[in-house]
């Protein structure tokens, strides 16, 4: 099927209705232009939107699907529609429009609801028009959402391609688009003829007709439970795949939303707890400066107090054997302690008088100075040794308990912001299609054992009836006309099988013939000589000088050439008719190789539809010249800020 058009309609950043033609025919390709956040992957997004109903290249941004601008311009009580309409070819020229839309309204409150959701497929030959009843069934046989890989990419996706391939993706790929299912329904048409003849045989010989027909039916059983087994191997991979894709998803969106929540809460709950230890660490400071405060403050007071007070004693003034108070009392009675009168100018007066200067004052309050000399030692004997440790201490645990609240504020904001940015009714959807892949993969792996045994079991069995057969027609002893034609069938049977895989091994072995030219090509250096894959689809790159890479060993760029190389070989080798529309191809390939591909691509892409959404230093002028011939349409995205953030789609001017 090819791409005629694609029209959108208030779909995320674009609003209104907004219509993009895609290019096919001799002018093959389309460009649309746009750099970052302008809307490159959101077309990308619309279109699996419309087929699958989910957006593979979103990562996190608006929750809602409808645009922001137009939703704001509803009045209470109106309503609107996000709505994307994909116009296509299919195989005989009819015109498929798949058309998928959600409404929405502003309710009485000014909040915006999430309305109804249709979806329809309509087919127009140019007569008559009819509509799909089963839109699943029509998608499942022309364009299945596991297809969807192989026509639509991203750089990213590119990138990651062969990380893919690890686990089989890449044989997956070639199994899809060789339409071997063609030559699966000439086997059985063959299989059943042949069981005609083997019944004519019946009245002549019973026992040979018996055997053959065991024979036949054990075959049937045998071929039917491989297919079997190698569809459930694929399946089994396609699981893994698929899981990872919607892992991926979940990933991208930082967490399942009830384990956010329950997150938010416990985080609500340490952070109440955290501005309580918070308060008693402030209270536990406030005291510890208190309590040490004094100490601290008049340590050095006391201790020039107590060095004073041991001065005294050794110049016994405390205790004092006088007091001065005493020797004035004296002086100033002129009476002696004996009761003899002190006359001034007389040597007992004199001898008073100079024990009188002598005697410090600190005598009189000796008890006193005595007392407080005690304290002194006392309160000195208790100075804080490890006050700038336990000051430390302190200051640190209340610190860490500060940074542990802005921690936990800021992960409760991370939280609130993760939740307001989720789609949450997409999530569930991605986590019930998740735990319904994880059981089917767990399905598929009981199964793919049994059918093991069971092969086993059907070559042991047939070895046996191959034996009775060969002993019957010894005993028949001739071949008449049946058994001719029924040897010509076996032999037309056993010939489509080998061609079966004939052609799967010849499409292997042209995918790397193609692979390998359109790589060393495409990539900017010339040491590469050629490319190999191997059976299980493992890419290996040989260098001039002999050096082996495989594709994890390249550069990111490199790795990107291989994929892209790898893919339009895919595409140009397959049996159906798949557009290619890629975005930001070349963002991390330097110029060089940016300008090979340019010169490359409309050689290796013919009769295929390519549409490149580019930003402006992939779309260079140098590359647009290259290529100009071979465009049929050319688009810009213009992002208006005035306008609240709307991208509109301009034709190239």
């Amino acid at each position: 099927m090819i791409l005629e058009s694609l029209i959108l309609n208030n779909f995320r950043i674009y609003k209104g209705k907004q219509q993009i033609n895609f290019a096919h025919g001799d002018k093959n390709i389309t460009i649309i232009q746009g750099n970052n956040e302008v809307g490159k992957t959101t077309i990308m997004n619309a279109i699996t939107w419309c087929l699958y109903r989910h957006e593979y290249y979103k990562k996190e941004g608006k929750k809602n699907l409808w645009n922001s601008a137009a939703a704001e311009e509803l009045e209470n009580g109106e309503e609107n529609i996000v709505e994307v309409t994909l116009i296509m070819k299919d195989e005989s020229g009819n015109e498929v429009t798949f058309k998928r839309s959600l409404g929405f309204f502003k309710n009485d409150t000014g909040k915006i609801i999430q309305g109804n959701h249709e979806f329809n497929i309509t087919e127009d030959d140019g007569k008559n028009t009819k509509q799909y009843l089963s839109t699943e069934t029509y998608l499942n046989k022309h364009l299945p959402e596991k297809l969807r890989k192989y026509f639509l990419f991203n750089g990213e996706q590119l990138e990651k391609f062969f990380d893919l391939g690890k686990t089989g993706n890449i044989r997956d790929s070639v199994d899809q688009l060789s339409q071997l299912n063609l030559l699966k329904r000439l086997v059985k048409h063959v299989g059943s003829i042949e069981t005609t003849h083997i019944s004519r045989g019946e009245k002549l010989e019973p026992n040979l007709t018996k055997i053959r027909r065991d024979i036949k039916a054990e075959e049937e059983k045998l071929q039917k439970n491989k297919d079997k087994l190698e569809s459930l191997r694929k399946d089994k991979t396609d699981f893994k795949n698929q899981i990872g894709e919607l892992e991926t998803f979940i990933s991208s969106v930082k967490g399942d939303p009830e384990k956010l929540m329950n997150e938010r809460k416990g985080k609500e709950k340490e952070l109440k707890q955290t501005i309580d230890d918070i308060k008693s660490a402030d209270i536990e400071y406030k005291e510890f400066l208190l309590d040490k405060f004094f100490n601290i403050f008049a340590y050095e007071s006391l201790n020039d107090f107590k060095e004073i007070g041991d001065d005294l004693k050794i110049k016994n003034f405390i205790p004092a054997d006088i007091k001065k108070s005493f020797l004035k009392q004296l002086l100033d009675n002129k009476i002696c302690i004996c009761g003899e009168p002190l006359e001034e100018g007389s040597d007992h007066y004199k001898h008073i008088y100079d024990l009188f200067n002598d005697t410090n004052p600190v005598s009189d309050i000796q008890e006193e100075v005595n007392a407080l000399l005690g304290k002194t030692d006392l309160i000195i004997s208790n100075y804080p040794k490890d006050f700038k440790k336990e000051l430390k201490d302190i200051k640190k645990y209340k610190k860490d308990l500060i940074n542990k609240k802005e921690r936990l504020n800021n992960r409760i904001t991370e939280i609130d912001n993760i939740l307001k940015n989720m789609d949450i009714d997409e999530i569930n959807r991605v986590q019930d299609k998740l735990s319904s892949l994880r059981k089917s993969l767990e399905t598929t792996i009981k199964e793919i054992g049994v059918l093991e045994k069971a092969i086993k079991d059907s070559d042991k069995k047939l070895k046996k009836l191959y034996g009775d057969e060969k002993e019957e027609l010894t005993k028949k002893g001739k071949y008449d006309d049946n058994e001719k034609r029924l040897d010509f069938i076996k032999n037309i049977n056993k010939i489509c099988s080998n061609l079966k895989e004939e052609i799967s091994e010849e499409m292997h072995e042209k995918l790397e013939k193609e692979t390998s030219k359109l790589f060393t090509n495409m990539h900017w250096k010339t040491i590469y000589e050629h490319v190999e894959i191997d059976d299980n689809y493992r890419v290996t790159i040989y260098q001039k000088d002999g050096d082996i890479n495989t594709a994890e060993d390249l550069s990111t760029g490199g790795t990107l050439t291989l994929a892209l190389a790898f893919t339009l070989a895919l595409n140009s080798l397959s049996g159906f008719e798949l557009p290619i529309v890629i975005d930001t191809p070349m963002g991390n390939l330097d110029e060089d190789i940016q300008m090979n591909i340019a010169e490359f691509l409309p050689d290796y892409s013919q009769n295929k539809q390519v549409t490149l959404l580019v930003k402006s230093k992939e779309y260079t002028k140098e590359f647009r010249s290259e290529v100009i011939d071979h465009i049929g349409y050319e688009y810009k995205l213009s992002f208006s800020e005035n306008q609240k953030g709307v991208t509109k789609v301009e034709p190239w001017s």
